[in-house]
């Protein structure tokens, strides 16, 4: 089965953990990359931008981007997992296949590292990361910066030593907290409510994040509840109306009239008041449950696998 990790403009650590992950849980499922099954596992994945496959095997992923698939009901589909229950509920699936990001089984991999630092840690989305104000600013608010385009065994490294992880990527927030290791949400250039609700949702927690620097400022003002409406078959929008105009846009052209003094202040300030706020962790029980039924959900497919269920649908299937 092929591994789907999605590559962009930059190295981004949450996707690029898929391989590892995968291989570490099911090796013997991932050995055959042409087999003509594609794995749909971490990530905000789930779209009509997918690759072609015989056979699309969904394990933990969701929507949140581009426009969700039509067919995920049909018979080039075995999904066993989502992200969340907004996935489960837009891609009008079963709520028994919302369990949780399959991130959260990371701690079960033996080579992280058990002592602990005292400085708190912030990661930006690698969006955000293009933008060096932020590793100033961080560095001005007693934070230590971590570059989400990094290998992902560093990042995850350190998202396991830290005492506090202040996070605009999503992925930290998830590992942090399937670490057990408290979080903070933020907005800084990157906002991407649906995901993040998602994922919360699946732990029975609400997602609150603090808006940093003034672009979050700024597109909050401009359109403060974004709307993923999974839009299938189309190109995602901010709600189900055409909007008059772009709140990126106007944001943009607003904040590049801003000195960069002023622009850096507000970072500084806005972070150093983020830090102040109750940090998020998920009961332990919640996590635990969630953690279980994944592994339920990823024994079922190896024993589909192995019983070549998986693989005689796959060679069976026209794409």
């Amino acid at each position: 089965m092929k591994i789907y990790s999605w590559t962009g403009e930059h190295p981004n650590f949450g996707d690029d953990l898929n391989h590892f992950l995968w291989e570490f849980l099911m090796p013997e499922v991932v050995a055959d990359a042409d087999d003509g099954a594609l794995l749909v596992g971490v990530g905000t994945v789930l779209s009509n931008k997918l690759p072609a496959a015989k056979m699309r095997v969904v394990m933990g992923s969701g929507v949140g981007y581009s426009a969700a698939p039509r067919d995920i009901s049909g018979p080039n589909w075995a999904v066993y997992a989502v992200r969340g229950p907004l996935t489960a509920k837009l891609l009008g699936l079963p709520a028994d296949r919302a369990v949780i990001d399959p991130a959260v089984l990371l701690p079960g991999m033996p080579q992280w590292p058990t002592d602990k630092q005292q400085t708190p840690i912030f990661i930006p989305h690698w969006i955000t990361a293009q933008d060096d104000d932020w590793r100033w600013a961080a560095a001005k608010t007693g934070l230590r910066y971590v570059d989400p385009r990094q290998d992902p065994m560093t990042v995850i490294s350190e998202i396991a030593r830290a005492p506090l992880v202040v996070a605009e990527s999503m992925h930290a927030a998830i590992i942090a907290d399937a670490f057990r290791v408290p979080w903070i949400p933020v907005i800084g250039m990157h906002r991407a409510i649906f995901k993040w609700q998602d994922w919360a949702s699946s732990l029975s927690m609400d997602y609150r994040p603090h808006r940093v620097g003034l672009w979050a400022r700024v597109q909050h003002r401009l359109s403060p509840n974004p709307q993923f409406t999974g839009n299938f078959g189309g190109t995602a929008s901010s709600s189900p109306a055409k909007p008059k105009f772009n709140p990126a846009e106007a944001a943009r052209s607003l904040i590049g009239h801003m000195p960069r003094p002023v622009r850096r202040e507000m970072m500084v300030r806005d972070m150093a008041k983020a830090q102040r706020k109750p940090s998020q962790l998920s009961a332990d029980t919640m996590l635990a449950g969630r953690q279980n039924l994944l592994r339920e959900r990823i024994e079922q497919l190896r024993e589909d696998y192995a019983s070549g269920r998986i693989v005689s649908r796959a060679a069976s299937s026209i794409v």
